[in-house]
């Protein structure tokens, strides 16, 4: 029975994925409605509730996202030490990390940047490698004119965990962009970063990603 439900769980996990991709945040809401309901009375799964939060600001529901967000941290705080079933908690097997990351994203979304910047500094701190992390934090330090922050911490994700984070484009592409913002010389910066990246980065990265 837990292979079968592992299984299910799965497979709603790619439905979900393939309804966010095309915009059918409805879709995807009633996935993860359902999911929550097959859950036994009293063990919410605590990855199915931050996922749909983050659905909800797809929407621009804010309210929506912090109810899913707050039920998502009183799962995780009821049972600490307890772990998901679902896939959906695979990529962020820390709940308390995954409730950091969430109210990151909340922070975003109602325009806290300095709140943003500190919740994925948090992430960062306990998993330095998440690029996802490190591209939101640069983020939230250019919204806060903290270029020369954004660029350290890109700069840091990509030179301290080259293995990890070279492959993921939007780290290398949101790299150059603030090259091109803060840099004395632009295109010298994004050559010697091009360069670099060729030596450590899989052979299917887009050169496009470089911006010469």
């Amino acid at each position: 029975v837990r292979v079968w439900r592992r299984r299910r769980d799965a497979a709603l996990h790619a439905a979900v994925n393939l309804h966010v991709t095309g915009k059918d945040y409805t879709a995807a809401l009633a996935r993860l409605d359902w999911m929550a309901r097959c859950r036994p009375a009293g063990s919410p799964d605590p990855a199915v509730l931050s996922l749909a939060g983050r659905v909800h600001l797809h929407l621009g529901d804010l309210d929506g996202a912090q109810l899913c967000f707050d039920a998502a941290a009183a799962a995780v705080a009821t049972t600490p030490n307890a772990t998901s079933s679902s896939p959906l908690a695979v990529d962020n097997p820390d709940a308390s990390l995954q409730c950091t990351v969430d109210a990151g994203l909340l922070a975003f979304a109602r325009k806290d940047y300095a709140g943003a910047k500190r919740a994925f500094e948090a992430v960062l701190a306990v998993h330095p490698w998440d690029a996802t992390a490190a591209n939101n934090c640069a983020a939230a330090c250019m919204y806060t004119r903290d270029l020369r922050g954004g660029i350290r911490v890109l700069e840091e994700a990509l030179t301290c965990h080259a293995t990890a984070t070279a492959q993921h484009e939007t780290l290398v592409l949101n790299m150059c962009s603030m090259y091109e913002l803060a840099a004395a010389v632009p295109a010298a910066a994004k050559r010697n970063l091009a360069t670099w990246v060729l030596h450590v980065a899989p052979d299917d990265l887009d050169p496009a990603c470089t911006r010469l």
